[in-house]
């Protein structure tokens, strides 16, 4: 997926999942960049098109193949943990809301679906993934201060070493020089 200035306008392969073929209109006309637009009838459609080129977002309706919905979320969410599931609904029920949250989706629209509804799950899908970039920048940024850092450290560990050498010979100097003063007076003394 390419990302341009603002969220909304994030290039996206939509694969819709789903034997009303209004759906997946509604998703082009949407216009919410949507690069590329596939529809699958049936689960083992949808894995086909999957594994033939993997889509960025998929909506999958829950209750498509006798509610083969859930059953496919999951699976898809294992083999392909960078796609966007949306899972759909005819039903409102909130048990089918968290089965399809615990499936890996990470929105739900409802029967009817709306223009809006498809918009504001889009944007979101596009504000996670913008975040996680802004994210992945920051992580990157701060291995490489790490790094340098680390490295400085190393160098200023090497030049106290180095200044503790230079103390450790200056002081058996100091210490000869005072051995040899104090010789030299001894001798003095004993003349």
């Amino acid at each position: 997926m390419k990302l341009h200035a603002k969220h909304a306008s994030a290039i996206w392969d939509v694969l819709v999942v789903d034997a009303d073929p209004g759906v997946g209109e509604l998703v082009k006309k949407n216009g919410v960049g949507v690069s590329r637009l596939r529809v699958a009838t049936t689960v083992a459609q949808a894995q086909a098109e999957m594994k033939q080129r993997p889509a960025d977002v998929l909506l999958v309706n829950i209750q498509i193949n006798d509610n083969a919905g859930l059953s496919l979320i999951r699976t898809l969410r294992e083999k392909y943990p960078h796609t966007e599931l949306i899972a759909m609904s005819r039903l409102r029920r909130s048990d089918i809301c968290l089965d399809a949250w615990r499936a890996g989706a990470s929105d739900m629209l409802l029967s009817p679906i709306h223009a809006a509804d498809v918009k504001r799950s889009f944007d979101g899908i596009a504000e996670r993934r913008n975040h996680v970039e802004r994210l992945t920048k920051r992580n990157t940024r701060l291995r490489q201060v790490c790094k340098q850092l680390n490295k400085a450290r190393h160098e200023v560990g090497q030049q106290v070493d180095l200044l503790c050498n230079d103390l450790v010979r200056a002081y058996q100097e100091m210490a000869q020089q005072l051995n040899l003063t104090q010789l030299t007076s001894e001798f003095h003394q004993a003349l």
